[in-house]
């Protein structure tokens, strides 16, 4: 969708049964309230921001199911008001690596609260996950809740804080999608975002 235009987007993501929001360039921190510290941030693509965020409003507005994976995670909270960490190694006083030039070697664990679709698809309350960002999510927005955090308190997941009336979303930090497909929790994630995107296009 990157060279179309809005209404053309529109059209597009109609047909659709589900939004992934996948991982990527720095969003810009103008976006946020940062924008006198893009020094720290890495590459930007302002017409991939822009796009997303239509994608974004388009999807919550028609009640799409929605899966954010890293920057996906990061970008919706933006989008919902939220603020990110523009560099964890920078700005946190912590252990955990988060990126590693071996991203196959890059593992912490997280800590999974019950009350999550986390906990749900994996019926547990700790995992080893791999990584790969050097930011993530600061302060949270209002309409989401916590699923996981690192043993830093990074934030390693989130949904909806009241799910009312609204589309199916959940966002993680890590990558299942190159996590082994053995992984329970990977797949589950997988096969529940499918699961939503099949009960969607049953029902419009």
């Amino acid at each position: 969708m990157y060279a179309l235009s809005t209404d053309s987007v529109e059209d597009v993501l109609k047909k659709c049964s589900g939004l992934l929001l996948t991982g990527g360039a720095d969003i810009f921190p103008g976006r946020y309230g940062k924008i006198y510290d893009t020094a720290r941030c890495g590459s930007f693509d302002l017409r991939r921001d822009t796009l997303e965020f239509e994608l974004i409003n388009l999807a919550l507005k028609n009640k799409i199911p929605v899966l954010g994976i890293c920057r996906g995670e990061q970008i919706l909270n933006v989008a919902m008001g939220g603020s990110l960490i523009i560099d964890i190694p920078t700005d946190v006083d912590t252990i955990v690596k988060h990126r590693c030039k071996n991203v196959s070697k890059c593992m912490h664990n997280i800590n999974i609260r019950k009350s999550s679709f986390l906990y749900d698809l994996y019926n547990n309350d700790s995992i080893i996950v791999n990584s790969n960002h050097h930011q993530a999510i600061e302060k949270l927005a209002d309409s989401f809740k916590i699923m996981a955090r690192a043993n830093d308190s990074i934030i390693e997941g989130i949904q909806w804080k009241n799910p009312t009336n609204k589309s199916f979303l959940m966002a993680v930090q890590f990558h299942p999608e190159v996590m082994d497909t053995l992984n329970i929790l990977a797949n589950n994630i997988a096969k529940k975002f499918i699961a939503e995107a099949k009960k969607y296009s049953k029902n419009h």
